[in-house]
């Protein structure tokens, strides 16, 4: 009680008010004739009447009509109830549509005082409130309108907040900011029953006959099990001072009848827009989108990330795509393709991430989830291929593959090929649209596939079903996004002009990237690491700060900006180094190297910097973009590998397969003109666009970087200002070579 009191003074809860106010200061025409007299209208007068439906008409009004329009048995009494008054309204030639009920409701609301914990508590929480729902539809509507009429019931009910808990809150304020006007009729409805979408019976204690009825009508529901089955049973209590015998035997009749005309409605399932409330669409936009893909099953916004590449894509036509990624598994041990394919069938089922279209609607895209997809599977056999040449073949077959574009609207966007090289020895190659999975969640994915696929040849036991990618989302939804837009507009006040390395061109086409691969020494790792230790910094922030030196002295700037992927998984969401999807983002890191102070010290503002904004990595670049005002921040990107990788669990999966991963070779690329990969073991790879940079140009990079990160290693009390930019040899022949 004490949480609900400070719930109710909260400035969200309040905000509410002028919805209740609306609701119930709505000019309903008068239900009788005369409003309700406390002194009058007591239990003791209170006339009662009293219907039972057929076992029948009761289990499609608990079962299959609220399944049509994925609702529940509550929204159909209270569009029973609407559609009865719009009748009445219009046989007795009054306004229609204008009624107001009072819906009650349970009142075990726990989100509204965090840590409740309801379900077994006792007490009366019981509550209600107004509802005002715009019937789309006439009086009278029969079969698909009445569906519609029943779909807009539903709307209007789900857009309440906490079904109605505030209009309670905020009207036993000591200042009620709330509701002014009491509904006509309440709809007290005892269920649903946990087990289905029907009705519970429970009892309710007696109030003394000299109480003042609280509505001048009070429909009340129940059902019970009979014989037969179960029977709906309705009890209206109305004071006969306000509405007159008839009037109430003719409402009570036409609710029946409304009832009736509910039961016939088409069964065939139907979506509404509250079905779907991660995404802001009207219910035209959500017909149209069940038109085009009957198997939906549910509807995600996208990440920043994936809005990204959805626009990437969009742009490409008929270019080559750069996020389809690629990794090839080599397998030893016998195997079974049948078996595999059915693995795959199933991770499919188990993982609706991987059954996502992107599509537009509205003003942005949306993640339709299907059912029922099936895996994009193929088989290839190369042992009658030269032993010699199989590589090739096997290299071959993988760079097809790859060039192979997706269509985001066509899912699975994951393709598997199984090529046989030898009895025992497989290729597995696994293409994916980097929209649907990060490179964490593809180890993590295969895992599965693996234990399934030994499932599959006998007892093992299943994997469990990891949270889905959806939970993420959720997450997402809920993030602070004024916050974030404060703490980046923060972090590049100043930054009037991007850092760009190779020359600004939006026109410029998607070209797969070159790479070139470098490892430093054990001595140079060895320097780094106690360089991290000694600052209290990780090795991602070292190598940024060299990344953002090579950056400076490149393009003769002082504050510098490049482009970081983070991981963007949340530790508050449990499980979540186990989840698949697309989590990682892409953000700026800005490097102002005009700070004075030493190595050590400029890797300490640095990471003290980049975890202040730690809690806002949700937010898109488009917008971190647009709150900086200068465009393109940077053209070149860097990456850390530190996947999250179950080895017992790998080995386990395989072992259970008799089967053994002997090798991997991953493939991907960004559409920035440098990306510098930087893979735990002092493993470097710069990736390059062919068109912009030669391997030269590339080579120099990555000795002029290893090379500051020499500097870094060997002289961390050194003013940053001091360091060496260029190698030894490379300096000397710009010095004396060139300037004889």
């Amino acid at each position: 009680a004490l949480g609900l009191a400070d719930a109710a003074a909260g400035p969200a809860r309040r905000a509410e008010a002028p919805v209740w106010r609306a609701r119930e200061e709505r000019d309903a025409p008068a239900l009788g004739a005369r409003r309700l007299d406390p002194a009058r209208d007591t239990v003791d007068t209170a006339v009662h009447l009293e219907r039972t439906l057929d076992t029948d008409l009761t289990r499609a009004l608990s079962g299959r009509v609220p399944a049509a329009v994925h609702g529940t048995a509550h929204d159909v009494l209270v569009t029973a109830t609407a559609l009865a008054f719009a009748r009445w309204r219009e046989e007795r030639g009054e306004r229609v549509g204008d009624d107001v009920i009072a819906v009650e409701s349970d009142g075990r609301e726990e989100g509204v005082v965090p840590g409740a914990e309801l379900a077994s508590t006792v007490g009366r929480f019981t509550t209600w409130y107004p509802a005002a729902p715009d019937l789309p539809v006439s009086p009278g509507a029969q079969g698909t309108e009445a569906r519609r009429a029943l779909m807009a019931v539903k709307e209007h009910l789900r857009e309440t907040p906490d079904r109605g808990i505030g209009h309670g809150l905020l009207h036993h304020l000591d200042e009620p900011v709330g509701p002014s006007r009491t509904p006509e009729v309440v709809l007290t409805d005892r269920g649903p029953a946990s087990a289905d979408t029907g009705w519970a019976l429970t009892g309710e204690p007696l109030p003394s006959p000299a109480a003042p009825v609280l509505f001048p009508l009070e429909i009340a529901t129940s059902t019970a099990e009979g014989p037969d089955g179960p029977r709906l049973t309705t009890r209206w209590t109305y004071a006969p001072g306000v509405l007159a015998a008839g009037d109430a035997e003719r409402l009570l009749t036409l609710w029946c009848e409304a009832l009736e005309t509910l039961a016939g409605i088409p069964a065939d399932p139907v979506h509404t827009p509250s079905d779907f409330p991660l995404v802001p669409l009207d219910q035209e936009q959500t017909d149209d989108l069940l038109a085009r893909f009957p198997a939906l099953s549910d509807l995600w916004p996208l990440t920043p990330l994936q809005e990204g590449f959805y626009a990437l894509t969009q742009l490409a036509a008929d270019d080559i795509d750069v996020y389809t990624v690629q990794l090839v598994l080599r397998l030893d041990g016998d195997l079974d393709p049948a078996a595999l394919h059915r693995a795959a069938a199933t991770l499919l089922e188990r993982n609706p991430g991987l059954r996502t279209a992107f599509v537009g609607a509205g003003s942005r895209p949306v993640q339709v989830v299907l059912d029922g997809v099936e895996p994009d599977w193929a088989e290839t056999d190369l042992r009658s291929t030269p032993a010699g040449d199989r590589a090739e073949a096997l290299r071959a077959l993988a760079v097809d593959e790859r060039l192979r574009p997706f269509d985001l609207t066509a899912p699975p966007l994951l393709r598997l090929r199984l090529v046989r090289l030898g009895e025992r020895e497989h290729a597995l190659m696994v293409t994916n649209h980097h929209a649907i999975l990060d490179g964490w969640s593809v180890p993590v994915l295969l895992q599965e596939l693996l234990a399934l696929y030994a499932a599959e040849l006998g007892p093992a036991e299943l994997p469990p079903v990891r949270r889905p990618f959806k939970d993420f989302l959720i997450w997402h939804a809920a993030q602070d996004r004024r916050a974030a837009e404060s703490a980046w507009r923060e972090a590049l006040a100043g930054v009037t002009e991007p850092t760009l390395l190779a020359p600004a061109d939006p026109d410029r086409r998607p070209v797969l990237s070159d790479r070139i691969e470098h490892h430093l020494d054990e001595e140079l790792r060895g320097r780094l690491q106690a360089l991290a230790r000694g600052a209290d910094v990780t090795i991602n922030t070292v190598v940024q700060f060299a990344w953002a030196l090579l950056l400076a002295r490149h393009t003769g700037r002082d504050d510098v900006v490049l482009g970081a992927t983070v991981s963007g998984r949340p530790p508050e969401i449990d499980g979540v180094e186990t989840m698949t999807g697309l989590f990682i983002n892409t953000l700026p890191v800005r490097v102002d190297l005009r700070e004075p102070g030493t190595v050590r010290q400029a890797l300490i503002r640095l990471q003290r910097e980049q975890a202040a904004l730690s809690a806002h990595q949700h937010l898109g670049l488009a917008d971190v973009q647009r709150i900086a005002g200068a465009g393109e921040l940077f053209d070149t990107l860097m990456v850390f590998e530190n996947y999250y990788i179950d080895g017992e669990g790998l080995r386990r999966a395989e072992r259970s397969g008799e089967l053994a991963v002997t090798g991997s070779d991953q493939t991907d690329a960004t559409h920035y003109p440098l990306t510098l990969v930087v893979v735990p073991g002092g493993h470097l790879i710069l990736e390059y666009r062919p068109d912009l940079f030669t391997p030269e140009q590339a080579r120099a990079l990555i000795r002029r970087l290893t090379h500051l990160l020499t500097e870094l290693g060997s002289r961390p009390d050194t003013p940053v200002h001091r360091l060496q930019a260029l190698p030894p040899g490379e300096r000397s022949r710009i010095l004396d070579d060139w300037n004889p």
